[in-house]
């Protein structure tokens, strides 16, 4: 019974840090491409110069997260509260650098549903549900502080894109689930720590025995 746990520990472990390695590389790609939008934008003056330099200091906090998350993850130094740390981080930072430039339709809210799924594949119904209601919270309160009565924003245009995001949030919750509860079963089911290289196991928080 021991080492039946001793196994799904270290079988969630590695887990965790498989979804851990495709976040970083996932975010890399969409912080690239987020500078390369804000650049051109900035080059064909559809953005300020304060803008853009919010956005790209947005984009670089964001970057030295993933910088150290990236780290952390090569040498085994990852924990339950540092995921959640730098889930946590990344989302009120990108909040933070939307609401500053006032870009309610922006590819960034991406960020959040990218966010939400990977806490949820991680931890599970909890942590999805936890991090679901959060952004959606923050997107709320950035559309009522920013955006209620812009002239630029119809109220009928305001509530669509509210409801899209509440459906991609929503949507990318239940899917990181789905993930959750039927990815690492089968896999834990066919072929636990098999072809696992022999360096990550020994990084393993907990030993077999």
């Amino acid at each position: 019974m021991k080492t039946g746990k001793s196994l799904k520990k270290v079988f969630d472990y590695l887990i965790a840090k498989s979804c851990l390695k495709n976040y970083v590389r996932l975010k890399w790609g969409l912080l690239s491409l987020s500078a390369i939008i804000v650049a051109l934008e900035h080059s064909t003056s559809l953005i300020s110069n304060k803008f853009a330099l919010i956005t790209i200091a947005t984009l670089l906090i964001s970057a030295l997260a993933n910088t150290v998350l990236r780290q952390l993850i090569r040498f085994g130094k990852i924990t339950s509260l540092f995921i959640h740390f730098f889930l946590l981080f990344d989302l009120f930072i990108i909040s933070a650098g939307i609401y500053l430039t006032a870009g309610m339709i922006a590819p960034c809210w991406v960020y959040p549903g990218l966010i939400i799924f990977f806490a949820g594949y991680i931890f599970g119904v909890r942590a999805a549900s936890v991090y679901t209601i959060l952004s959606l919270l923050l997107f709320g309160s950035i559309i009522y502080l920013k955006f209620s009565g812009f002239p630029l924003y119809p109220p009928a245009l305001i509530f669509d894109y509210s409801a899209g995001i509440f459906v991609l949030f929503v949507s990318l919750a239940w899917l990181s689930i789905y993930f959750y509860q039927t990815i690492p079963y089968f896999n834990e089911r066919s072929m636990p720590l098999q072809g696992r290289p022999e360096k990550e196991k020994a990084k393993a928080p907990v030993a077999l025995t």
